[in-house]
């Protein structure tokens, strides 16, 4: 068997992929050196040791919405992805626009704290997104083929990976620091859009039915 390179579906998770791992990527390349820069040139004038904190953020909070997600698309989706996969996209996208404010976010005593909370969730959304989009190779193509699928995904993720490097160092040179934060949320927003491509035909929902109806009995 091959893998149908034409499948629609494969192809916006491949571009939803590419995207998650750019925007994952830009976060974590850039965000600390835009927390450290000069408030003059559009950062926030932090400390390292601060500004690497903050950052980290992102990862933490990867690491708890991550098994919130799972446990989302067990038990209130049942089984379904593409609803967790909008729902990151759309909702990470929200508050980091917040940091278009800059540096004046800092006058207020609980700054620090806020950033940390943004980028917790924020940040930590775009991570969530893994989750659920490497099952859907499994889902579109089978147990037979599910790997294939997945690297095939994995492969447009590193294509996206490289790009929040060079493509994303040639926008910083020609934007403000937080401009950038912009160009972010206009991502997850086309992020949002695509995943809605990925809602299961009603042929699809059924066939899921069936085979859970006989694993079922054959339990």
């Amino acid at each position: 068997e091959k893998v149908d390179l034409k499948n629609k579906k494969m192809i916006v998770v491949d571009i939803c992929y590419f995207l998650t791992n750019m925007l994952r990527w830009a976060l974590a390349s850039w965000v600390v050196k835009i927390l450290m820069d000069s408030p003059d040139i559009g950062g926030f004038g932090m400390a390292v040791v601060t500004a690497s904190l903050i950052g980290s953020m992102m990862h933490w909070g990867g690491a708890a919405l991550c098994i919130i997600s799972g446990w989302v698309q067990d038990k209130i989706f049942h089984g379904e992805r593409w609803q967790t996969i909008f729902i990151c996209f759309l909702f990470a996208g929200l508050p980091l626009l917040y940091l278009t404010k800059g540096a004046a976010i800092l006058d207020s005593s609980y700054g620090i704290p806020l950033i940390c909370a943004i980028m917790f969730l924020g940040g930590g959304l775009i991570q969530t997104i893994c989750a659920p989009i490497f099952n859907i190779p499994g889902d579109v193509l089978g147990n037979r083929l599910a790997a294939t699928g997945v690297g095939i995904m994995n492969g447009f993720g590193y294509l996206g990976a490289a790009f929040a490097g060079v493509g994303f160092g040639a926008l910083m040179d020609a934007i403000s620091g937080t401009n950038f934060f912009y160009v972010i949320t206009a991502l997850c927003i086309v992020g949002a859009l695509l995943s809605l491509f990925l809602r299961p035909s009603k042929e699809e929902r059924e066939a899921k039915k069936r085979e859970k109806e006989e694993s079922l009995v054959s339990e």
